[in-house]
């Protein structure tokens, strides 16, 4: 298992497309794999 950023590499290959608007889709063409969504948030110990 392994969990693996890639907010950067779907950014970029939006900025490339040259698309201004609109959504994007990120899905797992694969029945063994899956896509989280989850907020990148710094968290503080207390």
């Amino acid at each position: 298992m392994d969990f693996i950023n890639i907010t950067n590499d779907v950014q970029n290959a939006v900025e490339e497309s040259g698309v201004m608007e609109g959504l994007v889709l990120v899905n797992a063409m694969h029945i063994t794999a899956s896509v989280f969504i989850n907020d990148n948030e710094v968290r503080i110990a207390q």
